[in-house]
């Protein structure tokens, strides 16, 4: 049925609405015998704008124009992004001016402070282009062999998601220690029994410490994270390596432990690097499609660090699909790992060539596709160094403490020997590689970073 009081004020609730996202003006109308009609808008912001006719107000024959009239066709203002909320009366009684005019000069003067407001956001957004735009003449190309005050030899990284596995990095000589990653959930990242005792033997070893979150994060996530990461705060981790927007706009008031901007973010380019230089961020990431000739052209900011990844099963997808819930052992999904009965069993999918693609399930219980083959670059680690690259990263997330004690030891091995001027010589180095390759189930690959050169 129709109920038209009802209507009505459902009717009034959706203009107040739309009133409230309007610029409210302030109009000053001026209206005198033999004068032009005149009307002056104004915004909040300053912005001004006068609009008069072209025929001039008469003295009124049977009705003069009061303010009753005017007011009414200044609040005919449609879907323009503006409401009159104050107006300003400057008329002579006795005075008639047509209505049509009175549109017109409305209409004018609207049009005026919709230009001057376009121009205005134009302008804002130039300048907020050219805050984050490289144009290659700004800051330090990375293949730059004459580094200044830069570090002269790479930092080796590592990424873990288990107590054993950090103690084994930080014993074989890893100077930065990624703790977190995609298979945990934000509470198991910073769980008391594990962190304070990883962060406390990375105190003891001079070693950095940063928290890496998932890469894919909710709602409820960032509801979580301030919180989670005021506990971090007293637990003395110096970063957040993050690796989406959302994060990074939670976390853009809390750089004070620094913020690191991870691969899938894209940073595929010199205005990435800056664009996330603007924002606070200390490092980024490179994403693992670059070439090594493509990175050497990179431009950085000037105190920004750049890290590659050079080793680990790298994630070649990130699926909500369970490939396991019509097997009839699946667990019921609940959207947590916790009931789930593949998550510590080494399960592989097999494509049609016969690769076999490792599968692991993440804490809310989404199926996360490994690569079948590791990347390694351990015998061009010197090509890596000399491109200007501040640090060096393992992935070892979900790798056991012997896996990645003896992967990097291997790997400081090699650094060592170049800081000390007496590299490996090339038999040691495909020696080494050989273990890093029976390390591997599926094999090893150099990924792109030397795509199209032979």
């Amino acid at each position: 049925t129709f109920d038209k009081a009802l209507m009505e004020e459902a009717k009034a609730s959706f203009s107040s609405a739309e009133d409230e996202k309007k610029t409210p003006l302030s109009a000053e109308v001026y209206m005198s015998q033999k004068e032009p009609f005149q009307l002056v808008l104004q915004d909040p912001d300053g912005n001004k704008v006068m609009a008069a006719s072209e025929k001039k107000a008469e003295a009124a024959k049977k009705h003069d124009t009061d303010r009753a009239i005017i007011g009414k066709q200044l609040d005919r203002m449609g879907n323009t992004p503006f409401t009159i909320k104050e107006v300003s009366w400057n008329i002579e009684e006795g005075t008639f001016i047509p209505i049509s005019i009175i549109n017109e000069v409305r209409r004018q003067a609207v049009k005026q402070l919709v230009k001057r407001h376009q121009q205005k956001r134009k302008s804002i957004s130039s300048e907020k282009m050219k805050g984050f735009l490289y144009t290659g003449q700004e800051g330090e190309e990375l293949a730059d062999k004459s580094r200044g005050k830069r570090n002269a030899f790479c930092d080796l990284a590592i990424s873990v998601d288990n107590k054993e596995g950090a103690v084994a990095a930080i014993k074989s000589g890893v100077d930065v220690l990624y703790w977190g990653g995609d298979l945990l959930s934000l509470n198991e990242i910073l769980k008391t029994d594990q962190w304070e005792d990883v962060a406390e033997l990375a105190r003891q070893n001079n070693i950095s410490l940063a928290v890496a979150l998932p890469r894919i994060t909710k709602q409820i996530d960032h509801e979580k994270m301030t919180l989670l990461f005021k506990r971090g705060a007293k637990r003395k981790q110096t970063g957040i390596r993050l690796g989406n927007l959302g994060a990074a706009e939670v976390l853009k008031n809390k750089n004070k432990w620094g913020l690191i901007a991870d691969y899938p973010l894209n940073l595929f380019n010199s205005s990435s690097l800056s664009f996330f230089y603007e924002r606070g961020f200390q490092k980024v990431v490179l994403s693992p499609e670059l070439t090594l000739n493509q990175i050497k052209k990179l431009h950085r900011p000037h105190d920004m660090k750049i890290e590659c990844i050079v080793h680990g099963q790298l994630p070649v997808m990130i699926s909500e699909y369970c490939p396991f819930k019509n097997k009839k052992t699946a667990c019921v999904r609940s959207g947590s790992s916790s009931s789930c009965l593949y998550k510590n069993k080494k399960v592989v999918l097999q494509d049609k060539a016969g690769y076999n693609f490792p599968v692991q399930m993440d804490a809310q219980c989404r199926m996360i596709l490994f690569n079948s083959k590791e990347l390694c670059l351990y015998s061009h680690l010197e090509e890596f160094t000399e491109t200007g690259i501040d640090s060096l990263r393992i992935e070892a997330v979900g790798r056991s403490a012997a896996y990645i004690g003896k992967v990097v030891s291997l790997y400081r091995h090699v650094l060592d020997s170049y800081k000390k001027g007496t590299p490996l010589n090339g038999d040691e180095l495909k020696k080494n590689k050989d273990i890093l390759e029976k390390l591997s189930a599926g094999g090893i690959t150099r990924g792109h970073y030397f795509r199209g050169v032979e």
